[in-house]
């Protein structure tokens, strides 16, 4: 299930539509929920799932939805920063 819905999930948001947004937003919530493995309140994920590329990912999925312009749904632009905070720690260096 894992990857292949997952990828499955951003080809329809990138596809586009009034509704196009649930698909990433599930799409970021199933990598959150798949990824970490333990975490802390001070420190976000402390121990991640080494199958996920979280650097990557957020390379490519996070950070060009922060960038964007503010007319992104809100929801998306929510999702991106709670993963950044999550993962602040694992993705400080692709900044």
């Amino acid at each position: 299930m894992g990857s292949s819905y997952i990828g499955t999930l951003l080809q329809e948001y990138a596809a586009g539509g009034e509704d196009a947004w649930k698909a990433k937003d599930v799409a970021i919530y199933l990598v959150t929920a798949l990824t970490v493995t333990a975490a802390s309140q001070e420190k976000g994920a402390v121990k991640t799932n080494e199958l996920v590329p979280i650097a990557d990912w957020f390379a490519a999925n996070i950070y060009p939805e922060l960038e964007a312009a503010p007319s992104n749904h809100p929801i998306i632009q929510a999702d991106c920063l709670r993963f950044s905070s999550i993962f602040a720690n694992m993705v400080r260096s692709t900044l």
